[in-house]
């Protein structure tokens, strides 16, 4: 037993350190583009919609056909526009997708996060609704205003305003979040304030990280 402790202690004294940074954000506040910018930047940026379209492939699409009726579509994929529809009309279904998904796709993305040293970022887009918080170091919240977020969404996902309102207001509720725990970059400018926005954020991380030798560049 004493033998087996000490080998952890120095297995965990000999470990680079590693940071696991979230960001996070309502539908179009601007969350894929700060992840962008910090990818762009040199930084590992793991996605949970990127996670979720792998595993789609490897048997989660049939537990969903289970549950939803009429997702799947004739060549066996998933129809994921039809199954917005359903869910973001309903916040007893998106619960209950939420629940089937999610927590299958968060531990992916940390299994993955867990293999970087350093400092490494994950777009969680639905963190809050899932308790997912407590799992990250540190948290990066993307800000919008309501109006922009709407037109960025009906004209990137050709929907009407009526449906990405609905998928807004079944979503978390960012104006009675506590923003002093976090890191919030307001997406109120151009692509250059927000790219200098998360820059600031990138350098504040790096500051109380007290090491920029620790950051995990690919």
């Amino acid at each position: 037993m004493f033998r087996l402790r000490l080998t952890l202690i120095s297995a965990k004294i000999g470990m680079t350190q590693n940071k696991k940074i979230a960001i996070t954000g309502g539908i179009g506040s601007g969350k894929s583009t700060v992840s962008k910018i910090i990818s762009d930047e040199g930084y590992k940026v793991f996605s949970c919609d990127e996670i979720y379209s792998q595993l789609l492939n490897g048997g989660l699409t049939d537990k969903i056909a289970e549950i939803f009726s009429g997702v799947v579509n004739k060549d066996g994929k998933l129809n994921r526009k039809k199954l917005s529809e359903i869910v973001f009309s309903d916040a007893e279904k998106l619960k209950t997708l939420t629940k089937l998904t999610n927590s299958e796709v968060i531990n992916f993305a940390l299994s993955e996060m867990d293999r970087e040293n350093g400092i490494n970022f994950c777009e969680v887009p639905l963190l809050f609704e899932n308790g997912f918080e407590c799992l990250f170091d540190e948290i990066i919240i993307v800000t919008r205003n309501l109006n922009d977020r709407v037109k960025s969404v009906v004209t990137r996902d050709n929907l009407s305003e009526e449906e990405v309102l609905s998928r807004i207001n079944n979503q978390f509720n960012y104006d009675n979040c506590d923003f002093a725990k976090y890191y919030v970059i307001h997406n109120d400018g151009d692509f250059e304030c927000l790219k200098k926005a998360t820059g600031l954020i990138i350098e504040k991380i790096k500051i109380l990280d007290n090491t920029k030798n620790g950051l995990s560049k690919r």
